[in-house]
């Protein structure tokens, strides 16, 4: 019921002179004179003020003989509403229901009048009477926040009525205002929707989204896009095709869907030959890097000689590999990527060994059909990202997904700051912290961003401590509170001490390791001790943070785990390559292992069957955890370390 006092609140200061809304053709002084807007002015300031008696007071000795219909009808209104606010609910029905005698001249009144009646019966929980009175209002001359409390109240009535029609299409319109496909991911409203959209036939579908013709939100967009999904996954391609350009044309303003629908229409295309057994490998062979592409392709190697005797005590056809050198380069990774493909027929690529290189590497084999394993993570958008793509590290939406689990935060705590790289690296960590922050009801109380190239990281650290914060400061974290969509949830404080505030129970830091030893001690610097910092997976690879674990107790990371067989292959690799592998080879083991499993599964003759074959697994797994398939992303199942004293150890057994 909270939602709806707010809601109440709120409309006091929509009822300014420039928020009245009229018939179509009218102006404000046909129906509204200067002096009663003024005198309506006062009586705002005055409840503002605190005074909510007195403005009531000044409403009733207002004689309704000398106002004008829709001025009286404004007066009742306006008295319900402050009589609402005051918890007489009873005598706000009564003052609606005196407004409804005059207020047929203004549309826009009429329907706000019938909608505070509804949220005034569901107030009284007389949900039945709550519905007749929403059925009255109409919502089209309703302002954008008011539809918006319209369209939840018909969701809430309509679930406990069971009309599940309705539910699906007030959820469609309670969730139109949001202006990006991550903020309507991360409502908690739209998973049911989906759910339920879902379970409908494809006419069904279909037939649900064009009810929204009119309307174009992006949000209708979105799930059209998803019916066209469905539909090709159906085994229906050429009605995909015309569906896809019919959304195009329709909702063409939005260029995330758009975006979405080019990287998709590839699919449509893809009946070329593929040759099921081979795999590019993309690795810096030369140059600065060429050191550690030699590891990864010892580990690489491993993994193929292990795959391939397996397969030929079955009489199977051997996998083999294809090895190109990108230089150290993402263009020209993505254009050997491209003669592989052209030319090999290749089913699937390992490469990224760097972020800088994965992003193109990506892209190019993502638009031909091919399964892209990369060893590093692919810094883009979750909503550019598919599941013919594996990151074999753990993308960052597999290490948030971890951090966010109930697992961690009941030991850690659902007080949560983040201290990021101004970077799209930094940018791609921060939407999803923000996303799932909203989902697990997680508090957010500091976002502050840092620069990559700096060596001295106390300005960010203290601004984050709340040293020296300014109010334009909390305004901007404000904003930003709001465009991530954290509605009632801003515990932003404005600091106004010398110490430092930690009022977090635990800061994400998605840093590198070089970065991280810096920026750690900065904190004790201000005296901010025992704070405890969750980092990425490159954490667990630093001996510099081994070090540091020695000072600091509270460093914690989010990493794979290996499996107690593993032994065999540290055996098997030492006897091969004389050394012992690290983590770069054991990861790059993993990336072809996983492979095998999934060209072990069936023989494609096409890349459209290659790509419905990858749809349809649920889950792989490698010697360093478990990849599950989770809204169309492989997420890594992973593990919350920490370390400590030198040593790196799983928080959970």
């Amino acid at each position: 019921m909270k939602n709806f006092r707010l809601y109440f609140l709120i409309i006091i200061f929509l009822v300014s002179c420039g928020g009245i809304q009229l018939i179509d053709g009218q102006t404000q002084s046909d129906n509204y004179r200067k002096e009663f807007l003024s005198k309506i002015q006062t009586i705002k300031t005055q409840y503002a003020s605190g005074n909510a008696q007195k403005a009531i007071t000044s409403l009733k000795s207002m004689n309704d003989s000398l106002l004008w219909p829709a001025e009286k009808a404004f007066k009742y209104n306006l008295i319900g509403v402050l009589f609402f606010s005051e918890g007489k609910i009873e005598e706000s029905i009564s003052s609606f229901d005196s407004a409804l005698a005059t207020s047929d001249v203004d549309d826009s009144l009429t329907a706000q009048i019938y909608l505070n009646m509804a949220s005034s019966y569901y107030k009284l929980d007389f949900k039945e009477k709550s519905y007749s009175m929403l059925m009255l209002s109409n919502y089209k001359y309703l302002k954008k926040k008011e539809a918006k409390n319209y369209h939840f109240l018909h969701y809430k009535l309509a679930k406990s009525k069971g009309k599940e029609n309705e539910v699906n299409q007030s959820l469609v319109r309670y969730l139109g205002a949001l202006e990006s496909i991550n903020e309507i991911r991360s409502n908690g409203h739209f998973q049911p929707l989906l759910e339920s959209f879902l379970k409908m036939t494809s006419n069904e579908r279909a037939d649900f989204v064009k009810k929204f013709d009119d309307e174009k939100t992006l949000v209708v967009a979105y799930l059209a896009y998803l019916n066209a999904e469905k539909i090709y996954y159906e085994g229906d391609k050429s009605r995909t095709k015309d569906y896809l350009d019919w959304i195009a044309d329709t909702y063409g303003k939005y260029n995330e869907v758009i975006e979405l629908i080019k990287n998709f229409s590839f699919r449509l295309d893809t009946n070329e030959k593929i040759d099921p057994f081979s795999v590019g490998v993309v690795l810096p062979l030369t140059g600065k890097k060429a050191n550690f592409g030699q590891r990864a392709l010892f580990g690489i190697d491993s993994a193929l000689k292990s795959i391939n005797r397996v397969r030929a005590k079955e009489n199977l056809t051997p996998l083999k590999i294809y090895v190109k050198d990108s230089q150290g380069s993402g263009a020209v990774g993505s254009h050997v990527i491209k003669e592989l493909i052209e030319n090999k027929h290749i089913a699937a690529v390992i490469g990224g060994l760097f972020s800088s290189e994965a992003y193109q590497e990506y892209i190019e084999s993502k638009q031909k059909g091919v399964f892209f394993v990369s060893l590093s993570s692919v810094d883009i958008p979750k909503i550019s990202k598919d599941y013919l793509l594996l990151e074999i590290r753990g993308s960052i939406e597999s290490q948030i997904n971890q951090i966010f689990s109930e697992q961690t935060l009941n030991a850690l705590g659902r007080k949560a700051a983040i201290l990021y790289p101004s970077s799209k690296r930094g940018q791609a960590h921060l939407d999803e912290f923000w996303r799932k922050a909203a989902l697990a009801n997680v508090e957010v109380v500091g976002v502050q961003e840092y620069s990559e190239d700096s060596k001295d990281f106390r300005d960010p650290v203290k601004q984050l401590l709340g040293l020296g914060f300014s109010r334009g400061r909390q305004e901007e974290r404000e904003i930003l509170s709001e465009i991530y969509s954290l509605e009632d949830k801003s515990s932003v404080k404005r600091i106004q001490v010398l110490g430092p505030q930690v009022d977090f129970d635990w800061l994400y830091l998605p840093s590198f390791p070089e970065q991280a030893r810096l920026i750690v001690p900065s904190f004790s610097y201000f005296d901010a001790f025992k704070v405890n910092f969750i980092g990425d997976p490159s954490w667990g690879e630093s001996s510099q943070l081994m070090q540091e674990s020695f000072k600091f107790e509270n460093l914690f990371y989010v990493g794979g785990e290996l499996n107690a067989v593993n032994t065999s292959f540290y055996k098997e690799f030492i006897k091969e390559y004389k050394r012992k592998p690290k983590i770069l080879e054991v990861l790059s083991y993993d990336s072809m292992k996983v492979l095998g499993d999934i060209l072990s599964n069936k023989s494609y003759g096409t890349r459209e069957e290659f790509d419905h074959g990858v749809k349809s697994l649920s889950e792989l797994e490698g010697m360093t955890g478990k990849w599950e398939q989770t809204e169309g992303l492989w997420l890594k199942n992973m593990q919350l370390m920490v370390l400590k004293k030198g040593e790196a150890k799983k928080v959970h057994d």
